[in-house]
């Protein structure tokens, strides 16, 4: 590769003397190959694994990989630690159900148990899932931590408003993508004029246009240029575990964190929802509910398929459906020659591979694993992404 020599100045700070040095200065053409790997998709069926470590090799930022909360391992490490806290803080609201049960043993009956202690009861009562949808920043880290901060802030101010509350909360930075939400809402609609099905959900169909039409008023700001560019924008939020002493508890606390101006916009950005008792057409114990909660809220901004992370934007149609013709044409042959021998190990015996338009670019999983450590690192033990209101 062809460098060009530029010369700085320096000056010492201590004895004032200027020394001239020489930089090395990679030439246009350079920083333009660069910008186009940044900016590439990967290809379909790429193992998440893969995803990351050249994503961040090409950034300049392999010191992230090991720890980073983009890979299955780390986030198994901490959703096995949140749920093993979950387990027993739920055991506990069930002791303390069932002392208050036996003051009313008198009055129950055969037939009719006046104060139910079964878990799925005492879930109801005690226990949520909620979800606050604080706001859309840019794609970059640190216009991404200042909204990080500011959630961290106004969730410990307005949760320690109420007493008899417990929350374990996480903190998560998700890349969305508005154009292609966008084109989602747009052939949601053109499905509505015609015959063709889609396998989806009107609950479901209902939640993407929520997010839809919630982060184009939270994004606004961006302008349109940002969020109808070809990379995506985050959106920071939270989960958490609720636990309280009673429903009254909940539903003051839930009036609290509506309270707050900075989630007043747009619609249910402040959801709390009961435990699901059903889960493939089975009951569902409480114990496995707990469990699926501590695995999507340390998640990392990936999306779950199948229990595992994906980096992938959150959209309900198949690429095809989202993809213009030309693209399409574009990505079948873009792969041909250049990546066949890196992609060898695990896709060697296909000839023509397909970019899968809606994976996150090596520059969006590189600003997000920057973020994701950032988060970590508020604190000394790198929980800085976690809240913790109560005894845990």
């Amino acid at each position: 590769m062809v460098t060009q020599k530029q010369n700085t100045q320096v000056v010492d700070p201590e004895t004032g003397e200027i020394t001239t040095m020489q930089k090395l200065v990679l030439p246009q053409w350079a920083i333009d190959g660069y910008d186009e790997l940044m900016r590439k998709r990967f290809i379909s069926g790429t193992p998440n694994e893969y995803r990351v470590k050249t994503s961040l090799e090409c950034g300049g930022n392999s010191k992230l990989y090991a720890e980073t909360t983009l890979l299955f391992e780390n986030q198994e490490k901490s959703a096995s630690v949140a749920n093993a806290l979950f387990q027993k803080k739920f055991m506990n609201a069930v002791r303390s159900e069932k002392a208050i049960s036996s003051k009313f043993r008198k009055i129950q009956t055969e037939k009719y148990n006046h104060y139910p202690t079964d878990d799925h009861s005492v879930a109801k009562k005690r226990v949520r899932f909620l979800t606050i949808v604080h706001s859309v920043s840019a794609l970059n880290k640190d216009a991404a931590m200042v909204d990080v901060r500011e959630l961290i802030a106004d969730f410990n101010k307005y949760a320690k408003k109420v007493t008899g509350i417990s929350c374990y909360a996480v903190v998560e930075v998700e890349v969305i993508s508005y154009r292609n939400m966008k084109r989602s809402n747009e052939y949601e609609y053109e499905l509505k004029k015609s015959t063709e099905a889609e396998p989806i959900s009107e609950q479901r169909k209902e939640k993407e246009h929520r997010k839809f039409i919630n982060y184009g008023i939270l994004g606004a700001h961006l302008g349109d240029d940002v969020l109808n560019g070809e990379q995506g924008q985050f959106c920071i939020h939270l989960h958490a575990l609720v636990v309280g002493k009673n429903k009254t508890a909940l539903d003051d606390f839930q009036k609290i964190l509506e309270s707050n101006k900075n989630w007043k916009d747009g619609s249910r950005r402040i959801q709390m929802e009961k435990l699901s008792e059903q889960y493939s057409n089975k009951d569902k114990p409480v114990s496995l509910s707990l469990e699926h909660i501590s695995r999507y809220m340390f998640k990392g901004g990936c999306i779950l398929n199948e229990g595992k992370p994906y980096l992938h934007y959150k959209i309900p149609h198949r690429n095809d459906k989202l993809t213009t013709y030309e693209e399409y044409l574009m990505s079948e042959s873009l792969y041909d020659e250049c990546d066949q021998d890196e992609l060898s190990d695990f896709v060697c015996s296909k000839k023509k591979f397909t970019t899968d338009f809606l994976s996150l670019s090596r520059l969006e999983i590189n600003v997000l694993a920057q973020v994701n450590d950032a988060m970590m690192n508020l604190n000394r033990t790198k929980t800085g992404h976690i809240i913790k209101i109560g005894h845990w």
